[in-house]
């Protein structure tokens, strides 16, 4: 597969992704839900979605339901348009 990689800039420029941050050579957001139960209910269909893209992301789930997720292409070992 060909990815085309985004700079901090390119990716800053895109809108609908104020949640999400470019740090690090990977985009960061983090969620809050309401409950424990409830983040970890976010943390699977996360988990559904990136199978159906075959693109996953790293997922952290930490009381009392906050969901913080970064994603990166590993191939290119930083953000693209796949992510």
């Amino acid at each position: 597969m060909q990815y085309t990689k985004l700079t901090a800039d390119e990716f800053a420029a895109i809108e609908g992704l104020a949640d999400w941050r470019y740090e690090l050579g990977a985009i960061h957001a983090t969620f809050a839900a309401p409950s424990f139960p409830v983040g970890a209910a976010m943390v699977a269909a996360i988990a559904e979605a990136a199978e159906r893209a075959v693109h996953h992301p790293d997922v952290d789930l930490r009381y009392p339901g906050r969901v913080h997720v970064v994603l990166s292409t590993h191939a290119t070992s930083g953000v693209t348009t796949a992510d």
